[in-house]
């Protein structure tokens, strides 16, 4: 994405989800995972996403288009003005998506190099912790070894 843009434009990027499962084998994936992270660049050219599947991007089909959602959104306050996150709609489920709206399709922009994980929770139907974190963490309750990450102590 040009510098120039950046500059005034909200910015999204990829998602990959790390989901959570009761036996906590998808902990042990991103906990090996983390210790040697898998490159996502190859060859100076290629991206390739493999280490967690993709996740879902929002693009609104009534011409308002890609809308960065939540979990990653990137602007500069300075150039913007833009201060503060919208507050109105009392929990998580819209927010983002009000704020994104802040800006004209023009000033949305995807970075296509990055890959942000998103690290699951129990299996819910994704509005669990849209008034603050209620379900399980991702992950045992205890830490593993520093030394072997698939090992716990």
């Amino acid at each position: 994405m040009p510098t120039s843009c950046c500059r005034r434009a909200l910015a999204g990027c990829w998602r990959t989800s790390a989901p959570w499962t009761p036996n906590s084998s998808d902990f042990v994936a991103w906990a090996k995972h983390s210790a040697n992270p898998t490159l996502v660049h190859a060859a100076e050219i290629f991206v390739i996403p493999d280490a967690f599947p993709v996740g879902t991007r929002v693009a609104k089909l009534d011409g308002e288009g890609y809308l960065p959602i939540g979990f990653f959104q990137l602007w500069n306050a300075a150039r913007t003005g833009v201060r503060s996150y919208p507050d109105e709609h009392g929990t998580a489920g819209r927010a983002d998506m009000i704020h994104a709206l802040r800006w004209p399709r023009s000033r949305r922009a995807l970075i296509p190099e990055l890959f942000v994980t998103h690290l699951g929770s129990e299996i819910d139907k994704g509005r669990t912790n849209w008034r603050g974190r209620i379900s399980k963490p991702f992950g045992p309750v205890t830490a593993p070894c520093a030394s072997n990450p698939g090992s716990y102590s």
